[in-house]
Order: structure tokens, then C-alpha cells, then sequence
């Protein structure tokens, strides 16, 4: 064998070498992954915390009339604010915050209750059809009390609470008693009508100091 064939035969044999080895499982294969590894078609996505926020605590329920006097009477020992409202209303959107703040200084004495009076009777517009509405007003406004669409329609509705329109607010006392309905009606409280800082605030205090 000449010098030349053997080096072409030495060169032969290293490619031969290399082929072999690269053919060879890697070390760094699935079966020999470092210890607690996990493969990559079984890691689950993260679970990512997501703290609840008080609005997400807001709900609307559908009551009649009568069923909203129930949930009055079942609050006997508190004295009770229940605010009749409706979206349409500017009044009542602009004193709603107050509302919610006065639930906010009285978590345990006081009960707020706000009760949407947007259904009108209409067959084609149930007290289901304003709830998407009415639930996006209540949890801008943070109003985590009980809150409620009245599906007694809003002219019945005036007529039992001896109003002609909204807003009415109606102040229970510890009793279960109705101590006052302020409404707008009659210009009692002036041209620009009653407000929770100068009329419904006040009452409230009186009837929390009392013990009945």
C-alpha cells in the first residue's frame, strides 16, 4: 500500500468516526432531562391570580313590589334606606354615590336597598331587558348592597308608594316602620329636590341613635 492510499483509507475511517457519534441519542434527550424536568407537551399554563375586585361583587336581582317589602321586613333591627331610581333619571344618578357612601359609613346598622323602576309594563321590554344596563350603572358606582329591578311596572309601582315619579327614597326605622318617602313632587325641598348631605343623611343618624 502507497503512502497515498494509506492516508486516503486513515481519512475514510475518521468520517466513518464522526458519522457514527452524531447518530448517537444526545445526552440532552427527553429520557435523561435533569432531574424534576418536565417535557415541554406537559407543562399546563400558570394559573394566574386574579383578585376579586368590589365591583365584581355588585348584583341585580328581579323582585316585585311585595317581594321588596319582604326583604324590608326581614331587616327589622336595622334601620333601612331603599332608593327607588331609575338610568333615565339624573336626580337619581347624580345622588346614587351618596347612597353607597352611606351604606359605606354604616356597614352593620344601616341596610341600602336600590330598587330600579325602568320597567314600564311594555311586552316587549321586560324587567330581564334592562339588566345589562341597570348592573353596569351599579358597578361603576361600586353599590355592593342589595340592589334590585322591579318588575311591578313603574306607574303601579308610584301609585302604592304615593309618588308621581322618580327618585323616592323611603327611610325604615329599627321598627320596620316607614318614617319618611321623600320625593320631588310637590317642590317640598325646592327646585332642585331632595339630597342624601341636607334631608336623608340626618334622618338616618336620628333613627340609628334611637334604641327602639
Amino acid at each position: 500500500m502507497t503512502v497515498n492510499q494509506k492516508r486516503a483509507f486513515s481519512a475514510a475511517g475518521i468520517v466513518v468516526v464522526i458519522l457514527s457519534i452524531g447518530c448517537q441519542p444526545s445526552e440532552t434527550s427527553l429520557e435523561s432531562s435533569p432531574q424534576g424536568a418536565v417535557p415541554a407537551n406537559e407543562i399546563q399554563p400558570a394559573e394566574r391570580s386574579s383578585p376579586e375586585s368590589p365591583a365584581d361583587t355588585v348584583t341585580v336581582q328581579i323582585k316585585s313590589w311585595p317581594e321588596v317589602q319582604q326583604i324590608v321586613a326581614g331587616l327589622r333591627g336595622q334601620v333601612v334606606v331603599l332608593d327607588v331610581w331609575s338610568t333615565w333619571c339624573v336626580p337619581c344618578t347624580v345622588e346614587f354615590p351618596h347612597l353607597v357612601k352611606l351604606q359605606e359609613a354604616f356597614p352593620t346598622e344601616l341596610a341600602c336597598i336600590s330598587v330600579a323602576a325602568n320597567y314600564s309594563g311594555l311586552a316587549d321590554e321586560p324587567p330581564e331587558s334592562f339588566r345589562e344596563e341597570i348592573l353596569a350603572f351599579l358597578r361603576q358606582q361600586n353599590a355592593t348592597f342589595t340592589n334590585i329591578i322591579c318588575s311591578t311596572p313603574d306607574e303601579t309601582l308610584y301609585e302604592t308608594i304615593g309618588a308621581a315619579s322618580v327618585p323616592v327614597v323611603l327611610v325604615y326605622g329599627r321598627d320596620g316602620e316607614l318614617k319618611k318617602t321623600f320625593t320631588n313632587d310637590d317642590q317640598e325641598y325646592g327646585e332642585d329636590g331632595f339630597t342624601y348631605a341636607e334631608h336623608i343623611v340626618p334622618l338616618v343618624e336620628q333613627l340609628l341613635e334611637k334604641t327602639e
